[in-house]
C-alpha cells in the first residue's frame, strides 16, 4: 500500500509538477535553441532532459544488475592478497552504492527544486517510502555477499548523505543559474521521479499485489493527492 500510494505520488510530482515547471524555467533557452534549428516555437528541452535521465537511471540498473550477476562467481583463488570472496563483496558494495548515490542526489535535487512547502512534504515523504526500502535491500544484499557490519553502516551512511546534498544542490541552481538552472535541475528530477515511480514502485507493486484494484487506486489517489496541491503552488 505504501509504495503504490508513493508511487502515485511521485508520478504526479513529476508530470504534474517538474515538468511543466522546467518547460516554464527552460522557455527562453528553448527558444534560442530552436532558432538556432532555424524554427520558430520552442524546443522541448523540459522533456526531452527528463527523458534522457529516465532512460541513464535504466542503463544504469541494467548494467548494475549484470555487474552484480558477473560478480557473484566466486572460485575461492587468491589474487594480490585479495580472496575472490572479498572482491565479490567489493563490487556489489561499488554497483549498489553507485547506484542509489546517483538516485539519492538525483532525488534530492528535486526536493531542493520545488516551488511549495506543500508538494515538497509530499515528496519528502514519498522519497522517504522509497529510499528506506532501497536501503534495506543494499544493506540485505551485502550481508548475503559476507560484507562486515562496518563496512555496511559506512556504506549505508554514505548513501543516506548524498539525498541532503541533492537538496543542496537544488536550491543552490536556482540561485547560482537562475530559472534555467532550476529548469534542467526539474527537469532531471522529473525523469528520475519517472524511474522511481514506474519500474521501482508501481510495476512491481501491481504485479506482486494480491488486491490489484485496491493497489490501483491507492496510486490514484497519491497521483491525485499531488496533483490537487497543484492549484497552490
Amino acid at each position: 500500500g505504501c509504495n503504490a500510494f508513493a508511487g502515485g505520488v511521485l508520478l504526479s510530482a513529476s508530470i504534474v509538477h517538474m515538468l511543466p515547471d522546467a518547460t516554464r524555467g527552460l522557455r527562453v533557452s528553448a527558444e534560442r535553441v530552436q532558432e538556432a534549428l532555424g524554427q520558430s516555437g520552442e524546443f522541448p528541452i523540459a522533456p526531452t532532459v527528463a527523458g534522457v535521465f529516465f532512460f541513464f537511471l535504466c542503463l544504469l540498473e541494467a548494467m548494475s544488475v549484470q555487474f552484480l550477476g558477473h560478480s557473484g562467481h566466486a572460485h575461492g583463488d587468491v589474487e594480490d592478497g585479495y580472496t575472490a570472496m572479498d572482491q565479490q563483496v567489493s563490487a556489489t558494495a561499488i554497483a549498489l552504492v553507485v547506484s542509489l548515490s546517483i538516485h539519492s542526489v538525483l532525488e534530492g535535487a528535486g526536493i531542493g527544486a520545488q516551488t511549495s512547502v506543500a508538494s515538497m512534504g509530499l515528496v519528502v515523504a514519498a522519497v522517504l517510502a522509497h529510499k528506506g526500502l532501497a536501503l534495506f535491500a543494499m544493506t540485505s544484499a551485502l550481508v548475503k555477499s559476507n560484507a562486515s557490519p562496518r563496512l555496511c553502516s559506512m556504506l549505508v551512511a554514505l548513501v543516506a548523505s548524498c539525498t541532503p546534498v541533492g537538496i543542496l544542490l537544488g536550491i543552490m541552481a536556482q540561485g547560482v543559474f537562475g530559472t534555467a538552472g532550476q529548469g534542467l535541475v526539474l527537469a532531471a528530477a522529473g525523469g528520475t521521479f519517472l524511474f522511481v515511480a514506474i519500474p521501482e514502485l508501481l510495476v512491481p507493486t501491481f504485479a506482486e499485489s494480491k488486491n490489484k484494484i485496491a493497489a490501483v487506486s491507492l496510486s490514484t489517489l497519491g497521483f491525485l493527492t499531488m496533483a490537487a496541491l497543484a492549484a497552490w503552488s
